[in-house]
């Protein structure tokens, strides 16, 4: 299946940038679209879960975990972090137990902490 995808300025996808901007009926309308690909990295390897738990954006995350976002994305180029690191780092321990309910794996290392 091919996903049609559609960026910002910075090459980002419309769903992160919407994300990022808060826009919650806006990631609504663009979740309905066919072939939309909820896994898009931008160019910094984040998702748009990645941004959206980096903002303590509870409800998005929920929206882009039930539209399909793999709660089990690392991002190579930030040292593996997973979402489950994002939610430690932030400190927001609603965002963690959120994290945690979904099932990220609470064993996995980011590559600079791997001896």
């Amino acid at each position: 299946m091919q996903y049609q995808s559609s960026k910002d300025g910075e090459r980002k996808s419309l769903i992160f940038t919407a994300v990022l901007s808060g826009k919650e009926i806006m990631l609504e309308h663009l979740l309905k679209k066919p072939r939309v690909d909820v896994n898009e990295k931008a160019p910094s390897g984040n998702t748009a879960l990645h941004a959206a738990v980096n903002t303590g954006n509870i409800s998005m995350v929920q929206t882009l975990i039930n539209a399909g976002a793999k709660d089990t994305a690392c991002n190579a180029e930030r040292e593996g972090a997973t979402l489950l690191h994002l939610a430690v780092m932030g400190g927001n321990s609603e965002m963690l137990s959120a994290m945690l309910e979904a099932g990220c794996d609470k064993n996995a290392k980011m590559e600079y902490l791997q001896l």
